[in-house]
């Protein structure tokens, strides 16, 4: 269970407050996913405070985050026999997940940003960046797809402070990211990660992180795959809510 890697991982930052709060989530993992934080406060005879502090130490934006998490792990199964319509499932469990955020943050860093920049880490990943390259351009923004690691790192050293990457991954390890990304941290520059839900590097460390749903289903030849259509939802809903964003500040005039 993803909630017992998640204390071993921080233990050594959890408090006996933090450790009894994991516990009722653990004792409630089922009803969880449909809790407010106010309820979870209730049942812990805690703070919202602590609460939100804890779900921090465990590496998540909110408590929105924490718990759309525990809800995909818990609906995650080992890799099957594909059912009927898994690709409608991971969309349908992607759009739920895109629905809880707030876009203010990302919405502010597509407006500032003179030039976006997007690197997907794989042959599919590339796919979606030149899909989210188009959805750029279709909302007036200047956008260039990078096609490898070694212009991954000529971009970074051109990326004015206002300037944004986009980071495509399925597993968010990759680790030949771990050096460019350190490099991305030490000029306070922006990156946007986009991976599946799970702890990992890549959205541990990005100013704004969407997670997407895919789960992998074994073909009939033992192979795994994962669909990369959620992905491209994601940048779709990405475009359309920054454009939400330009009517409601009629900042497009």
């Amino acid at each position: 269970m993803v909630l017992d890697h998640l204390i071993n991982k921080h233990f050594e930052q959890l408090t006996e407050n933090d450790l009894h709060i994991i516990n009722v989530i653990r004792q409630n993992i089922d009803q969880i996913s449909n809790m407010k934080i106010h309820d979870l406060s209730k049942l812990t005879h805690t703070s919202i405070s602590t609460i939100h502090r804890l779900v921090k130490k465990m590496g998540f934006e909110g408590y929105s985050n924490f718990k759309f998490y525990i809800k995909m792990d818990s609906n995650n199964e080992s890799p099957q026999l594909a059912s009927a319509n898994p690709i409608i499932e991971d969309v349908r469990r992607t759009v739920e997940h895109l629905e809880m955020f707030d876009y203010h943050t990302l919405n502010q860093l597509i407006e500032t940003a003179p030039f976006i920049y997007i690197f997907g880490t794989g042959m599919a990943q590339q796919n979606v960046a030149r899909e989210a390259q188009r959805h750029m351009l279709s909302i007036s923004k200047r956008a260039i797809v990078i096609n490898d690691e070694t212009e991954l790192r000529l971009a970074i050293d051109q990326m004015s402070a206002d300037d944004l990457l986009f980071i495509i991954s399925l597993s968010g390890e990759t680790k030949n990211l771990i050096d460019p990304i350190q490099l991305i941290k030490s000029r306070e520059l922006h990156y946007v990660s986009i991976t599946t839900l799970h702890d990992n590097y890549i959205a541990k460390n990005a100013a704004f992180n969407v997670y997407v749903n895919s789960a992998p289903i074994q073909f009939f030849n033992t192979t795994t795959y994962y669909s990369f259509t959620p992905y491209y939802v994601v940048f779709d809903f990405i475009a359309r809510t920054y454009h939400n964003y330009k009517i409601n500040n009629n900042s497009f005039l």
